[in-house]
């Protein structure tokens, strides 16, 4: 008696999406969140100074894709009397 095996798969676009998702998600595993701004970042009590700087690092290009993305913001009407 013969088997017949079937294998139901996304489109290739879809499986691309899903794997550059998986990619960007383990690479973002290792960035320092940075809360503060980059004023209020200090070095912690027995933190080395690459970790220091790598924490330092992140909240520059955390400012800096803030401001690139400003415009991009939703815009809200302003209330009017009624």
């Amino acid at each position: 008696m013969a088997v017949t095996e079937q294998i139901s798969r996304p489109a290739p676009f879809v499986e691309k999406l899903g794997t550059n998702l998986a990619e960007n998600v383990l690479a973002q595993q290792g960035v320092p969140i940075v809360t503060g701004g980059i004023g209020s970042i200090s070095q912690q009590p027995g933190e080395d100074a690459a970790a220091f700087k790598a924490r330092q690092d992140a909240a520059q290009a955390f400012t800096t894709r803030q401001q690139s993305l400003a415009g991009l913001a939703p815009q809200v009407a302003g209330q009017d009397a009624l």
